[in-house]
């Protein structure tokens, strides 16, 4: 059975361990874990070790061993997919911020341009096909991952 790697930030896993989102949260959450593999990253002033405290909390204490850490330097740790993005709609360049291989990926790919390579509004994006964007995805992390990754 194939599982997914979902890398996340600190935000994010507090979405995800929220007990407003579940009807059965034990149900839920054991599907979740038990189907991918999450990577949860330090996020601007949040460490690695915020994060370990979530999961030190007697409702999460079960999923502990199910995530990877991942540390990100601070310079990484603050740039967000959000800046990214507005910044690209407002044609700012992203060059002083975005690693390299963001900038790289993002126009090779068009991520954020419509059909006619105009800026947009961000209701319709072109994309390269799933295997095409899974590609450059693992070129992108697979060096960074082996080197930072702890569980």
């Amino acid at each position: 059975k194939t599982k997914i790697f979902f890398i996340v930030g600190y935000d994010t896993i507090i979405r995800i361990l929220d007990k407003k989102y579940y009807k059965n949260r034990k149900k839920s959450l054991d599907r979740l874990f038990n189907s991918c593999f999450i990577i949860v990253a330090n996020r601007n002033d949040r460490t690695i070790e915020d994060i370990k405290d979530l999961f030190k909390k007697p409702e999460n204490i079960h999923y502990k061993d199910k995530i990877y850490l991942l540390k990100l330097s601070s310079f990484t740790a603050k740039i967000s997919s959000t800046l990214i993005r507005e910044n690209v709609k407002k044609n700012k360049p992203i060059n002083k911020y975005a690693p390299s291989e963001v900038v790289k990926f993002i126009k090779e790919t068009g991520l954020y341009l419509d059909e006619n390579n105009n800026k947009t509004n961000l209701k319709k994006v072109k994309l390269p096909s799933y295997k095409s964007r899974k590609e450059k995805m693992v070129h992108l992390f697979k060096s960074y991952l082996s080197d930072n990754l702890s569980s």
